[in-house]
């Protein structure tokens, strides 16, 4: 069979189960994926396979019985696959936030609806694809969430995939800046209090997010809105150079 020369092929033993004859099952694509692939990409593959049906529970046990070359880098891999996030810029979006704070996915928010993602319980972030604000009414309701989030004293900050693929460095500075300024804030605040002044933001009070905020943690449901099938065309473009 001929091989492109752009492909490269990795050729491994398989056992009854791992396979139907044509196509390795989705816990060992995971597991293959992760032990030849960057952690990013692999994760995101890690995200849909759970996304499209495969128990979470099932690829950790798998993880820690693997051996061999990558095997290391296959648990790291494993330990942070999340079906939650409901596409691949959602999936790199959370890897670069999540050495920077607290990170809840798929926080459902009185008014706003579900948000990507939540950082330290007042930071809203979400990733915007290619097709966003596509249309007036996508753009309308975008704008109403954004007014409903402020209103309840949330900062929402939105990153393209532009920037989340191709510009990570910046993604991370900015997510990064805002929390500080917030910590700051905060700071600012309690000496106020310390020396007898007040202050009217429930954000110089508290780290945790404003008393009339309900919301509540999302559940663990998953999304088959992107599955293994479909992100192929998504990682190869992650390794070309952006074009705007």
């Amino acid at each position: 069979m001929h091989v492109p020369s752009a492909v490269k092929v990795h050729r491994r033993g398989l056992i009854p189960g791992e396979h139907d004859g044509v196509a390795t099952g989705l816990a060992r694509t995971v597991l293959d994926c992760a032990r030849e692939l960057d952690l990013r990409e692999a994760v995101v593959v890690g995200d849909a396979a759970v996304r499209s049906g495969l128990a979470l529970g099932a690829l950790h046990r798998a993880a820690l019985k693997a051996t061999g070359p990558g095997s290391a880098a296959l648990r790291r891999t494993v330990a942070l696959v999340d079906g939650r996030a409901e596409s691949p810029i959602e999936t790199c979006l959370r890897l670069l936030a999540l050495p920077l704070a607290v990170v809840d996915l798929q926080v459902p928010i009185a008014g706003v609806g579900r948000v990507d993602m939540l950082l330290d319980g007042w930071l809203v972030l979400e990733a915007d694809g290619f097709e966003h604000h596509s249309t007036r009414a996508h753009y309308r309701v975008d704008r109403r969430r954004a007014d409903a989030l402020a209103e309840q004293g949330f900062v929402l900050v939105r990153f393209s995939y532009q920037d989340i693929v191709h510009r990570p460095d910046y993604v991370v500075a900015t997510i990064r800046l805002v929390l500080t300024r917030r910590n700051h804030l905060d700071g600012a605040g309690r000496s106020a209090q310390r020396c007898g002044g007040s202050s009217t933001s429930w954000a110089s009070s508290s780290r945790s997010a404003p008393p009339d905020i309900n919301w509540v943690r999302s559940s663990r449901s998953m999304s088959s809105r992107v599955t293994l099938a479909t992100i192929a065309p998504w990682l190869s473009s992650m390794n070309r150079s952006p074009t705007g």
